[in-house]
């Protein structure tokens, strides 16, 4: 196995670690700030990344989309507009599954706590702001879970190959 060797994108970087043997890096690393400039560098570079690797589309569109609502969230939710905050993503590749994590500095916040939806058959007008995008990310993965350790939120999710 490579070592893994960082990627400089602006604010950002990605590091990967590839496998001898195998079609997909074992993990992808990045660490981006909460300014919502960094968010859309990086999910513009990440589609090219996942492309790149012939990531199965469906998969490679979970992974982003599922992506953009937790990192959305974190930056806009997670910290006072003054605070500047440091996010971390790991994409890790498993036998069946990718495994995604969001790691931030930002404020204790479990956002799978959250009961699901029960206005979606409203009419957009009439439904309660928030709680979409969460509600997206639990049906699009296979679980999800949230852990906070030493002042750090640690949301992960997982996304089946198939």
């Amino acid at each position: 196995m490579k070592k893994c060797e960082p990627q400089w994108f602006g604010l950002y970087h990605f590091v990967w670690e590839i496998l001898n043997m195998g079609q997909y890096p074992t993990c992808i690393h990045s660490v981006i700030s909460n300014n919502p400039k960094d968010l859309n560098q990086f999910l513009e570079t990440l589609g090219s990344r996942l492309e790149e690797i012939e990531l199965e589309l469906v998969v490679a569109t979970r992974v982003q989309v599922c992506l953009d609502e937790m990192l959305s969230n974190a930056i806009k939710y997670g910290y006072p507009p003054e605070k500047t905050g440091q996010i971390e993503v790991s994409i890790t590749y498993e036998t069946d599954e990718i495994v995604v994590s969001v790691t931030d500095d930002g404020v204790p916040f479990d956002p799978f706590t959250r009961d699901d939806l029960d206005s979606l058959d409203l009419d957009i007008e009439d439904r309660e702001i928030g709680g979409l995008g969460i509600h997206i990310v639990k049906n699009m993965a296979s679980r999800v879970d949230h852990q906070r350790q030493t002042n750090r939120n640690i949301n992960r999710f997982w996304i089946p190959l198939s």
